[in-house]
């Protein structure tokens, strides 16, 4: 039996974006339809950022066991039961599952239906036997891991972030092919767990991070163990009996690297194909959705938000949710640039930016300050294993905070200040007055603002006007 919705707002697409458009809509009451054709909390649950950071925070404690002489305590080499880990990483997903399932969205008043959504023309699509015409759609589709055009990669198990986790032994040698930060997140993962890692990409490494933070980062992995090698060109793989053979030049010689298992870390292909995009007349090519002013698609009637545009982030896809309702709901215009999200890289030492870099920064203004801060500076620093790290902020002329960037243990939860700042274009006054809990690592990014005022303090006036108050008593 045929049924016929029309709901004010249908989503398709139940990951990072959807779910948070989703609950957004829902909490104002308004009539909402969310369609998803697989597991509900999309890549984000299931294949990123929840399995991947609880990978790397057993890999960090074995780092720590490792690294106790620094407290005086005697060390240990971990003995690691990769099966337990993996089962930590299913009770972690599990545990956050709740949160976004069916049963939650139901109990808000979403109609949830389960399926693969086609547009059957510009103003309706159908799942099943179900038909929905709605006053806008939403399309939340995500990317998906595709593996690159290299020779011989057909012959061997190919891993991506949708199936490294399902491996139930420890690879003795992972080759990791690209350049992306989940990929580095997850080299060092294993390499801390027990697996020997080689990194290869046909691009630089973190090319958008300024080198004083990604050499430091670079630094680290290579004494760890990590083999970084790229760019590099002509890969080839062949199979062996100890599983695969890479073939690459790098820095114009020839090399090969032997592995175990190969985790293809790079490319992921907008989720395009299958919803009847050209049924709707919803332009798209290989780099996924068009969108214009208001994320509005060639359909006036079809916005796009998260990877399927190439959001790149999860939090940049839950701002674009953000935005996206307000303009759905409120009429009012709105638009989205990559600093509107901070960037974060899970490694150890963690990087974070927010706002501008300081190419883009420059650019903006040619009278930049640019003020920096070793971690190290703040008395927390020194209570536990060492910290190394840098604050850096970037500064217009006028004391507006144009963007920061922190690399440092905690970095994810550091830069959350400095984001509000560059997106409500505070002052670095603003950041130099944030009270700060005693031994807190926070405390860097204060006295980084701090800075700003050193040269003020020093000025023929303001000693000229300390000195006749002095003289005032």
């Amino acid at each position: 039996m045929s049924e016929t919705l029309t709901p004010d707002i249908c989503i398709i697409g139940a990951g990072a974006g959807g779910l948070a458009l989703a609950m957004g809509a829902a909490a104002f009451g308004v009539p909402t339809v969310l369609i998803e054709k697989s597991e509900m909390g999309g890549t984000h649950l299931h294949h990123g950022s929840v399995a991947t950071r609880t990978l790397a925070e057993a890999a960090q404690a074995a780092h720590d066991m490792r690294q106790s002489s620094k407290l005086g305590l005697a060390p240990s080499e971990p003995r690691i039961d990769y099966a337990a880990v993996r089962a930590h990483i299913q009770t972690a997903i599990a545990a956050v599952a709740p949160s976004v399932s069916e049963a939650r969205m139901q109990a808000m008043n979403l109609r949830v239906l389960r399926g693969n959504a086609h547009f059957g023309s510009a103003k309706s699509v159908q799942v099943g036997d179900i038909k929905v015409e709605a006053r806008r759609f939403v399309l939340a589709t995500g990317a998906a891991p595709v593996l690159p055009p290299i020779t011989g990669l057909e012959y061997v198990r190919a891993l991506t972030s949708e199936t490294i986790f399902e491996l139930p032994e420890l690879p003795k040698h992972l080759l990791v092919i690209g350049a992306s930060t989940h990929g580095l997140e997850l080299a060092q993962a294993y390499q801390r767990l027990g697996s020997r890692v080689t990194v290869i990409a046909d691009s630089p490494l973190l090319p958008e991070i300024d080198d004083e933070l990604r050499q430091p980062l670079f630094d680290e992995l290579a004494r760890e163990g990590v083999v970084l090698q790229a760019p590099v060109e002509a890969i080839r793989i062949d199979p062996d009996s100890a599983g695969l053979r890479a073939a690459y030049r790098h820095q114009g010689r020839d090399e090969t690297c032997a592995a175990s298992h190969v985790l293809i870390a790079e490319h992921r292909a907008p989720s395009v194909h299958g919803i009847g995009l050209e049924q709707a007349g919803i332009a798209f090519d290989h780099d996924g959705i068009k969108v214009k002013r208001n994320f509005r698609t060639s359909n006036w009637r079809v916005h796009a938000i998260g990877d399927v545009i190439g959001a790149g982030s999860t939090q940049a896809t839950q701002v674009q949710a953000g935005l996206l309702l307000r303009h759905l709901l409120f009429r009012q215009p709105v638009s989205f640039t990559p600093a509107s999200a901070a960037r974060v890289i899970h490694t150890d030492p963690a990087i974070a930016t927010a706002g501008l870099s300081e190419t883009e920064a420059r650019a903006k203004d040619a009278a930049l300050r640019i003020y920096r801060l070793p971690l190290s500076e703040a008395d927390a620093a020194h209570a536990g294993l060492p910290v190394h790290g840098l604050v850096k902020a970037m500064v217009a002329r006028d004391g507006t905070v144009l963007g920061a960037s922190i690399l440092g243990p905690q970095a994810q939860e550091l830069i959350a200040p400095w984001q509000l700042a560059a997106m409500k274009r505070l002052r670095i006054e603003d950041m130099a007055a944030m009270p700060i809990p005693a031994m807190s690592l926070a405390d860097a990014s204060r006295r980084t603002a701090l800075q700003h005022f050193s040269a003020k303090f020093r000025s023929p006036s303001v000693q000229s006007l300390i000195g006749l108050l002095r003289k005032l008593g």
